[in-house]
This record gives structure tokens, C-alpha cells and sequence, in this order.
């Protein structure tokens, strides 16, 4: 994300001149006949993690290049106490809105990890309750001690409780009666929830999307007047274009693209280098890999391990 953030930053620069200041990005999103609100089940209106945390930010980003996190919606985290933890808090940051005026609260990160719980979310295998200390600061209760709740919690996009609180109150009635998401219960309220269809998708981050010009081709995303750090974006919206590569690498080689993250084939990345386009590789630990298998002796030993 902060690589794509420096390349908005230097289009910006480019176009200022022009008027209304344009990043033009791809990504394969729902069609308009069938997109909705609901961002917790399939064609939810999405354009994949880099441009969704523009519009529903995380608590923070991991900085490969530094080593550490950026705060973003979150001001602070700690593990309690540090030898042995038992929770994993997070302060939201002062001054985080969402796009419709009201505050980012402890009750949104509440609600979106109810929901979570619901939807099977990974970060359950590590987590057992989430808790409400102030309006806003969240606890998360251990029940397995590991770095990597850290990311998975850090990394989660916030929703609001405005939109899922309803949802997420049953949840938390069904964990209060001893249900768990195998009990025919919770299968019940997984349908009906997979049915439902929120009116609006709230957004806490620089940019919202804008429906009006929601099209099968292209869509865009706006300001969002109320983002807690709107003085520092230079960018006055977001146009995506819809297509998988083989509908994106020609916009790419014309350069009528700025940004993509597509797989582009071999034959294809040649072609953008002989004609200057700069090919950006994060360590994201993806591609072709040699995976073992930890339940097979030996690699099943911790030591040899």
C-alpha cells in the first residue's frame, strides 16, 4: 500500500495542472446487476485489498522496508501484560470518521469481529472474546499467544455497527448461550446473513465509492469529505477500470493505466519494460513455492523443524 501511495502521490504531482486530479487503477469488480453493500460475503462491491483499505482502513499497515507498522485508523497497540500476554488492545485513532460524520468507535471493531466470528474468520484459532473498554479501545482476549494475531488483527478493514450491529448482537447472544458457529443456530443466522443487503457502505478511509458512476466498464472513487487526514491526499478520485489482464495489459501498454497488479504473463512483462514501464515487486511471499508437510516425520518434529 505505501508503494501504491507514492505512486498516487507522483501522479498527482503530474496533473495537478489539469483540473480534477486523477489516479486511474484496475481491478475485476462485481457488475453493477449484481453488486451490494454486504462486504462480508460474495459480490460485495470490492476492488481487492489496496484499494479497499482506501476505503475501509485497517488499523495499521506492515512497512516491509521499515520493519514496523504505520498507524492508521488505530493510534496504539500493546500486548497486556508483555511476558505472557493475555490481550491484545488497540486504541482507535482520535478524529477517525466515517463517511457519513459519525465517529470511528470501539463498538465498529467490536461488531466487525462478532461478525467475523460468524463468518470464520482465521483470527478465531487465536482470539476467544473481543471486549470494549472505553469508546475507544478494544481488547482481544488470547487464547493462543502468536505474533501473527498481531497482522490478522492490525490488518483488518473495520466495518461499522451502524451497518452490522444488529448482526453482530445476535452473535455475541448466541456466544453468551454457549453456541458455537457448528450449532444449527449459528448455520441459521450465516444464511440469513449472506442474504442480507445493507442500503450503504460506509467508509472511514481517504475515498468512498461513488455509485453514481458505478458502470461495468469503470468505477470511481470520491473524497470522502469527513477522513481524518484529507489535507495530505493530492488526489481528487480514483478511476478503476474492470477487466482481468487480458482486458488490462493493452491499457497498461498504452498507458492509459497508472497502476495495476494484475499477473501479467512473462512475453507481456517484457513488453512493459522495453517501453519504460516500471515493474514494482513487494515481498508479499507469493508465487511458485516448495511446501512441507509438518504432520510427516521428520518435519513433524519441532526440532528438527
Amino acid at each position: 500500500m505505501r508503494k501504491a501511495l507514492l505512486v498516487f502521490l507522483l501522479v498527482a504531482v503530474i496533473t495537478a495542472a489539469f483540473g480534477v486530479r486523477t489516479f486511474v487503477g484496475a481491478w475485476p469488480y462485481p457488475a453493477p446487476n449484481v453488486a451490494h453493500f454486504n462486504t462480508f460475503v460474495t459480490n460485495a462491491v470490492s476492488f481487492g485489498t489496496l484499494y479497499n483499505d482506501l476505503i475501509r482502513l485497517p488499523f495499521a499497515i506492515y512497512i516491509w522496508s521499515k520493519g514496523e507498522y504505520m498507524p492508521l485508523l488505530a493510534s496504539n497497540w500493546f500486548f497486556i501484560p508483555k511476558e505472557n500476554p493475555e490481550y491484545f488492545v488497540v486504541t482507535i485513532r482520535e478524529g477517525a470518521r466515517w463517511s457519513d460524520g459519525s465517529p470511528v468507535t470501539a463498538k465498529d471493531a467490536w461488531a466487525t469481529f462478532m461478525v467475523g466470528y460468524m463468518m470464520g474468520w482465521g483470527v478465531w484459532h487465536y482470539i476467544d472474546d473481543v471486549e470494549i473498554l472505553n469508546e475507544r479501545t478494544v481488547a482481544f482476549h488470547l487464547k493462543k499467544v502468536s505474533l501473527i494475531v498481531e497482522r490478522y488483527i492490525l490488518r483488518t478493514e473495520l466495518r461499522d455497527y451502524k451497518t452490522y450491529g444488529e448482526w453482530a448482537e445476535k452473535v455475541a447472544q448466541l456466544l453468551r448461550e454457549g453456541k458455537t458457529r457448528s450449532s444449527d443456530e449459528f448455520k441459521k443466522l450465516v444464511r440469513e446473513f449472506t442474504n442480507f443487503r445493507p442500503k450503504e457502505m460506509l467508509a472511514s478511509g481517504p475515498f468512498m465509492v461513488d455509485m453514481n458512476r458505478y458502470t461495468e466498464a469503470e468505477a470511481y472513487l470520491v473524497r470522502n469529505p469527513y477522513y481524518f487526514d484529507k489535507d495530505k491526499i493530492q488526489i481528487d478520485e480514483i478511476k478503476l477500470v474492470n477487466g482481468e489482464t487480458a482486458v488490462i495489459a493493452p491499457l497498461v501498454l498504452a498507458k492509459q493505466v497508472d497502476y495495476a497488479t494484475h499477473a501479467f504473463p512473462p512475453a507481456i512483462e517484457k513488453q512493459f519494460k522495453q517501453e519504460g514501464i516500471m515493474i514494482v515487486r513487494p515481498p508479499t511471499g507469493a508465487g511458485p513455492a516448495l511446501v512441507f508437510n509438518h504432520k510427516i516425520y521428520p518435519f513433524n518434529l519441532k526440532k528438527f523443524r
